[in-house]
């Protein structure tokens, strides 16, 4: 028996939106933007010169980012999937697969001529080409014994991955508004970044049921992956797990009020690699110097004895179904543990690097999910369910790199605030400099107007919320089908450098605050009334 699938898929974008705090990004404008300016001052968005006007020390105009810095960009995606199956004797079964995923991208950015960010201009074209393809093998074996059914099943597989990725840009545009690539006198500044993985496997995994009631299940995995070094290639996972399903040893009527349990509980090792290119350090060609070309290193130190993550877990779990699955729940415990987990974490810059990649010592996760569904309405072709998932997940951070005695690693870090990963605290842990507060709590400022800031960094939290809900509604009616979800999280520190920003630039209520008394006052604050300004 042989299947097939194939899908094609275009996508063709014109002004694809660009985000966070690029300057091409007309969203932030708004951070920089004085709430007193109306958008209808910044809708003659050029001058008789045909550059950027009416824009402020900070950023671009709005209107200019808009209608001045188009981008196109098409891609064609190719997708199929070749599957052959093969019925052998005693319940043998040779199962073949193939699947690729390719896609070709092509596309253009551009700034015209004479903009405040890039007064000169410039031309970019770029080509993206990703190529990844699976062939795997199993064979299954499938056998029933009186009460006992088993299912075997032993494979091999293998996938490769590949993407090049190809960039030329061109600066000091010679005619604005004309976009090609020929529209400068300068050389074109051409880029490359190609990376290719490889992963073979081999696995198996069995299960065996006595009376459609009680299960164990095993499972074993070896994978050899070409992004970590040759001595830490190979890593190898099993797991096992039992189920129970106890609503087997009721009675017809018990059925109707609970209409399935199980019990579960399971132990599982996970493997993971990393990306392409981690184990050594390597150069790339940065341009030319005088006519001579000059090479450059990456700037994160990598690691020739970087191992694989392995994560171990415990689970157990509750299922039950009710009122002829009218309304169940699902309830999971978990306890997993990470060895060797890879992270990449600032270093010194006396080493001549910016960051270096870890295996960072131990990390506990642990907590429960819920998830409820109900049907409350089902009648005459009309349906109406509900869904509820409740998660809750605590991290500790267990040891790091015990052997340099080091008990913290910093993962991120912006304006004076960083994002740790440190022994005894949770994954995630935000760090960064306070305001020294009197007795009252009120904070404290010197003679030049600024907060007296603490000597060491202070600890706000950690970036996971405490938990997290989903509300899914579903109505379903004669084959049509209309949902919403709502989500909820709560706790959790986020630092917004979009705040950060607009309190740096008076854009928020907080720098309101003495405003409008300094104006419509002929006073200095915190002199006396008979000083007054002249």
């Amino acid at each position: 028996e042989l299947s097939s699938r194939i899908t094609y898929i275009i996508d063709d974008v014109s002004n694809r939106q660009y985000t966070n705090s690029n300057n091409r990004n007309p969203v932030n404008t708004y951070v920089h933007m004085a709430r007193s300016t109306s958008l209808e001052e910044l809708r003659h968005y050029k001058d008789e010169f045909g550059k950027e006007s009416s824009t402020n020390r900070n950023t671009s105009n709005p209107y200019w980012i808009i209608y001045e810095n188009p981008t196109h960009d098409v891609r064609d995606r190719l997708q199929g999937a070749f599957n052959l199956n093969i019925k052998l004797p005693y319940g043998l079964r040779i199962a073949g697969r193939a699947g690729m995923d390719f896609f070709w991208w092509t596309g253009t950015t551009f700034q015209n001529l004479g903009g405040m960010n890039d007064p000169t201009g410039r031309v970019s074209e770029f080509t993206d080409f990703f190529k990844s393809t699976t062939f795997e093998g199993n064979l299954i074996w499938n056998k029933e014994f009186g009460q006992f059914n088993i299912h075997a099943m032993a494979g091999a597989s293998t996938n490769t991955r590949t993407d090049d990725r190809r960039t030329q840009t061109v600066i000091g545009l010679v005619e604005p508004g004309f976009i090609h690539i020929s529209n400068s006198l300068e050389k074109i500044t051409p880029e490359q970044n190609k990376y290719e993985r490889k992963t073979n496997s081999v696995y198996g995994s069995l299960s065996i049921g006595w009376k459609n009631m009680l299960y164990i299940d095993g499972t074993f995995r070896n994978d050899w992956s070409s992004t970590l070094p040759i001595d830490n290639c190979s890593f190898a996972y099993p797991s096992i797990g039992t189920s129970f399903v106890f609503s087997e040893l009721f009675g017809r009527n018990m059925k109707d009020a609970i209409s399935f349990g199980k019990l579960r509980f399971s132990y599982a090792m996970v493997g993971n690699d990393t990306a392409p290119y981690r184990t050594g350090q390597y150069y790339f060609v940065g341009g030319q110097f005088n006519g001579a070309p000059f090479t450059g290193y990456n700037k994160v130190m990598n690691n020739t004895t970087l191992k694989p993550e392995i994560t171990v877990s415990y689970e157990a779990g509750l299922e039950m179904k009710f009122f002829r699955e009218r309304l169940s729940f699902d309830f999971t415990y978990y306890n997993s543990l990470t060895h060797n987990q890879i992270v990449s974490a600032y270093v010194t810059p006396t080493s001549g690097y910016e960051r270096r990649y870890f295996n960072a010592g131990r990390i506990r996760n642990y907590g429960v999910e819920l998830s409820v569904n109900a049907i409350p309405v089902k009648k005459s072709g009309f349906q109406w369910s509900m869904t509820y998932n409740f998660a809750k997940n605590n991290s500790m951070v267990e040891s790091l790199l015990e052997e340099y005695d080091v008990s913290s690693l910093t993962l991120y870090s912006a304006s004076n605030c960083s994002v740790n990963a440190e022994v005894g605290k949770p994954f995630g842990y935000i760090r960064g400099i306070g305001v020294v507060k009197n007795e009252k709590g009120q904070m404290i400022m010197n003679d030049g107007g600024d907060y007296f800031e603490t000597e060491d960094n202070v600890g706000f939290g950690t970036v996971s919320p405490d938990w997290t809900l989903g509300f899914l509604n579903e109505f379903q009616y004669k084959g049509f089908t209309m949902s919403f979800l709502i989500d909820f999280k709560l706790g959790g520190i986020m630092y917004s450098n979009t705040y950060k920003k607009m309190m740096t630039n008076g854009m928020t209520t907080e720098n309101y605050d003495g405003r409008i008394g300094y104006f419509l006052s002929k006073q200095i604050y915190n002199e006396g009334d008979d000083v007054l300004t002249n």
